[in-house]
């Protein structure tokens, strides 16, 4: 039944529309970013340095999440300048772990994909239909949300593999396994293939997370499809303003420490951000399986 569901998704459609997607901010990111080689790392760090500086000058202007982030950054940058370790340099992996600061785009293909699950039928009014097969209410939602979810990490695996190839075409392969970066809120070598696998594991815990909220919120509230899926994006567009400007409390409860970010300079664990995520994910699946209410 995981074919129905993706033929009256458009699989094949929405699997281009995310190499597109992944093609199209790939270029802009090599256009817009500046290279760093070996030959000019060492002016690059002391630049972005002096500009982490001066960010910290204006601590009126941000919040203490972001001024800790900053002198992580500092610590860093200063590890590698005293220890003559290249700051920051591309290659084929970091031009990669680089794209998640992008992944939010491909968060909104892919949350536009996840909504067509429920709203495909609304458009059709099959819902009838559907539920008069033998197969079951419960079992025909959990092959959408299994569709679901099937769709999210494709998006991801796409949007990383992609990366990966246009790494490789303009920077190559790294020279290292170890870069210099950031363990438990210290700099340290780090092995920047575990950075990337660590990285892709949380794009696809993030686009989980966004994906059962969709499910959970296409299954509950019946013909709101033109209405939910604006806010969802809004709320995947403002993510990182709510990590920052959450009071604590709701930030311990709230998973927008862990939706924003990247691996190396998350406010929250590697673990923690995870298992919050898993937490959220199941509880939205759990909530499309058995509070779905729809008339028929």
């Amino acid at each position: 039944m995981l074919g129905g569901e993706f033929k009256k998704t458009g699989i094949f459609s929405w699997l281009l529309i995310f190499i597109i997607t992944a093609v199209v901010f790939n270029v802009l990111q090599i256009c817009v970013s500046e290279s760093y080689t070996e030959d000019n790392w060492r002016s690059e760090a002391l630049e972005d340095l002096s500009q982490a500086y001066e960010i910290l000058e204006s601590r009126e202007e941000i919040s203490e999440s972001e001024i800790a982030l900053w002198e992580e950054e500092i610590a860093e940058i200063n590890y590698c300048l005293e220890n003559d370790i290249p700051y920051n340099v591309d290659n084929m992996v970091t031009h990669a772990y680089g794209m998640s600061g992008m992944d939010t785009f491909i968060f909104v293909v892919i949350i536009a994909a996840v909504s067509r699950l429920f709203s495909v039928e609304d458009e059709n009014c099959t819902w009838k239909n559907l539920f008069s097969v033998p197969a079951g209410k419960k079992k025909i939602v959990l092959n959408k949300i299994l569709a679901g979810l099937f769709l999210a990490a494709g998006g991801i695996v796409i949007f990383y593999a992609v990366s990966l190839i246009f790494g490789m075409a303009v920077f190559g392969f790294p020279d290292s396994l170890l870069a210099a970066g950031s363990a438990g809120g210290l700099p340290a070598m780090v092995n920047i293939y575990a950075v990337l696998f660590k990285t892709v594991g949380l794009g696809i815990l993030k686009a989980f997370f966004w994906s059962g909220l969709v499910l959970a919120a296409g299954a509950i509230l019946a013909g709101t499809g033109k209405i939910l899926m604006p806010m969802i994006i809004l709320i995947v567009l403002l993510s990182d303003l709510f990590s920052s400007h959450l009071p604590d409390i709701l930030n311990k409860i709230l998973p927008f420490h862990a939706l924003s970010g990247s691996v190396m300079y998350m406010e929250i664990s590697f673990p923690a951000a995870c298992l919050m995520l898993t937490g959220y994910t199941l509880a939205f699946c759990f909530a499309c399986m058995f509070l779905f209410r729809r008339k028929v």
